[in-house]
């Protein structure tokens, strides 16, 4: 049985900043677990970072960099 898949930079991208605006609106709906999806926001952005480290390109980090500001500001 073939185990390997393979993802491309967009992919994880897109997948990140799809689960990472998820995280924001649940921490923004529920106040009393807001910190704990903010942090799952926070540990998104920071596997997605690590895996695209060499690849990244300017529009996304600055446009995913944005987007963690607004949890913790």
């Amino acid at each position: 049985m073939n185990t390997e898949k393979s993802w491309t930079y967009q992919q994880i991208t897109d997948t990140a900043e799809e689960q990472i605006k998820l995280w924001i609106k649940k921490a923004d709906e529920d106040l009393d677990l807001a910190y704990l999806y903010r942090q799952r926001a926070l540990g998104t952005y920071e596997l997605w970072f690590k895996m695209t480290q060499g690849w990244i390109a300017d529009g996304d980090i600055v446009r995913l960099r944005d987007l963690m500001k607004h949890q913790f500001s």
